[in-house]
């Protein structure tokens, strides 16, 4: 085998690898930025988390429901969460959402990609 060739083929490999390995914004296939959070309620209490600016087309849904909730609701890009009547727990929400603009400068429509999700803390 020709030395070109073999420099070839191991840049391949260097590329697939680096290429194919995994890093904090790729998860289960997920490609973009993933954020955390954590808020504690009362039971009586209300979560009301703003996603940000979802742009001139972007969107947002619910991916994971919560599992003990009287309101889990996403209008536009404010999601809502209410406890379940006498619910004391630890709750989970994900949320995805995408933020699309024009980039003034070329032209060209931009998106980006958000996976957030939430633990919600229920005390008494």
């Amino acid at each position: 085998m020709s030395k070109f060739l073999k420099i070839t083929l191991l840049m391949a490999i260097a590329l697939l690898t680096f290429d194919c390995s995994s890093s904090d914004d790729n998860e289960n296939g997920f490609i973009g930025t993933i954020v955390d959070k954590e808020f504690t309620i009362a039971n009586s209490g209300v979560v009301n988390y703003y996603l940000g600016d979802l742009g001139e087309s972007g969107t947002a849904s619910i991916t994971v429901n919560p599992e003990h909730f009287s309101v889990n609701r996403l209008f536009e890009s404010q999601y809502t969460y209410e406890p379940s009547d006498d619910y004391v727990g630890k709750d989970y929400v994900e949320l995805y959402n995408s933020r699309a603009n024009i980039n003034v400068t070329t032209g060209n429509m931009e998106s980006r990609f958000f996976k957030t999700r939430i633990t919600i803390i229920v005390t008494e």
